[in-house]
């Protein structure tokens, strides 16, 4: 079981998400666009307290500096990991601090750009029946794009 977090970033009227991109130097994963999480601890008492410790964990952000709004449904990766997704809100300036062991990178995609690309994400051939799509040089697809589309149907107010 892992979680992740979905952080929603409130700026301006605006809004975005905040993705990450793991190190090149992991063992899974590496290199691809995703949410800040992982694996839960023993000692993590619910998802929310994984997802919450692992943003800490690996791009500095604390726990007080987000307000979580809720859960989304589980669900499982083509790689056989079961991830939780944690919504969370930032609503205030923050500051990160990227565990560079884990994280090489940390950017916001604001919630309108999401938007233009559906109805549907593009599809692209080369990487499966996923969603995917650019964010400047980024790809953005699989688990990650999925969950990015079931966050927008819960912000449906113009971002």
């Amino acid at each position: 079981m892992s979680a992740v977090l979905i952080p929603i970033i409130s700026r301006d009227e605006r809004l975005s998400v905040l993705l990450t991109r793991r190190s090149e130097t992991l063992r899974h994963h590496a290199g691809q666009i995703c949410f800040p999480g992982g694996r839960c601890d023993p000692e993590d008492q619910d998802e929310v307290q994984t997802a919450l410790r692992e943003t800490h964990e690996e791009i500095g952000l604390q726990p007080q500096e987000i307000q979580i709004l809720g859960k989304l449904p589980g669900r499982g990766t083509r790689t056989q990991f079961h991830i939780t997704p944690i919504v969370g809100l930032i609503e205030q300036e923050y500051a990160l601090r990227l565990n560079h062991t884990e994280v090489s990178e940390a950017f916001e995609v604001p919630l309108h750009v999401l938007r233009q690309q559906l109805p549907p994400f593009k599809k692209n051939h080369h990487l499966g029946p996923y969603p995917s799509f650019i964010w400047h040089h980024h790809l953005i697809w699989g688990a990650t794009a999925g969950l990015l589309e079931e966050c927008l149907q819960l912000f449906s107010e113009p971002c």
